[in-house]
């Protein structure tokens, strides 16, 4: 069950590949939108495939957990989401960004994630797989500062 909240912005946690690319190959650039692409296609069933032809004002209406710009709430929830797909455990690495979400159409049940039509990527670090395992076990407070300090590490080692 989800709860509709259109046309809000918020900020949350998204988790990439190091490479940072999305599944459909695309690269989020910092500080640029990027919008979700609709796929005509929704699973019915694990068997069967259903084509679904969407009407031009349909293109604001993604739907979670199946397509459209999503983020976690906490570090957590995107660490978490990230690992629970499985295509982030064979990668050594992984990038975390801070992220904002805008026209926000729903919620998980338990306001875990949200999705949206599209996003923008503020910042990213690099997590190496020590820092996933330790931010796993952080609670909400002690894991920003933790992703903080390794921002600043990571903007220092850069110059």
């Amino acid at each position: 069950m989800t709860t509709r909240r259109k046309l809000k912005k918020r900020m949350g946690w998204h988790l990439l590949p190091e490479d940072g690319k999305l599944r459909d190959g695309r690269i989020p650039h910092i500080n640029k939108w990027l919008s979700f692409k609709i796929r005509g296609i929704k699973f019915i069933a694990a068997d069967t495939v259903k084509k679904i032809w969407r009407k031009p004002y349909d293109y604001e209406k993604p739907i979670l957990c199946e397509e459209g710009m999503h983020a976690g709430y906490t570090i957590a929830n995107a660490l978490l989401y990230g690992h629970t797909y499985g295509h982030f455990i064979t990668r050594k690495s992984q990038k975390l960004c801070r992220v904002i979400v805008d026209k926000i159409h729903s919620s998980g049940y338990d306001y875990s994630k949200f999705v949206g039509v599209r996003r923008k990527v503020l910042w990213s670090i690099i997590l190496s797989g020590d820092d996933i395992g330790v931010l796993m076990t952080m609670s909400d407070s002690n894991a920003l500062k933790y992703v903080n300090k390794l921002r600043k590490k990571q903007a220092k080692d850069k110059k």
